[in-house]
């Protein structure tokens, strides 16, 4: 049984999130708004290893890979946290000349040394937001 407060996955699955956060959202409180609605991890020619909420993803060059979303995202306001696998010292970013889409996003991958698009080990994405 779980201790009080604490929601075991029977009573969380049963009670389901709370369709919107109060103005002043309770701390450590699940809302629709503050859960995971894609992740994943992709190799260098665009092969799912692993995800949720991914159709797809693409490998447009050195660099560079779009992620699909199997549900579309509410807008394209939403939270991205990239990351990525590599031996190299590289940083990511979202492009942003293109700019996310409710479906989709641009990960980059680029050398913290030239800034020239590199391909990563693995590519791997976060998303939280409205949906």
């Amino acid at each position: 049984m779980p201790s009080r407060g604490v929601l075991g996955p029977v009573s969380f699955l049963s009670r389901g999130v709370p369709p919107g956060m109060p103005a002043t959202p309770v701390p450590n409180t699940l809302y629709r708004e503050n859960v995971v609605k894609a992740w994943g991890k992709a190799d260098t020619v665009g092969g799912v290893t692993d995800s949720f909420n991914v159709t797809s993803v693409t490998d447009t060059g050195a660099g560079a890979l779009t992620w699909t979303w199997n549900t579309d995202l509410g807008s394209s306001t939403y939270a991205i946290i990239p990351g990525n696998e590599s031996a190299a010292a590289t940083s990511d970013k979202i492009d942003n000349a293109t700019g996310p889409t409710a479906g989709a996003c641009l990960h980059h991958v680029l050398t913290t040394t030239t800034g020239a698009l590199t391909d990563p080990n693995f590519y791997f994405i976060l998303v939280v937001g409205d949906q």
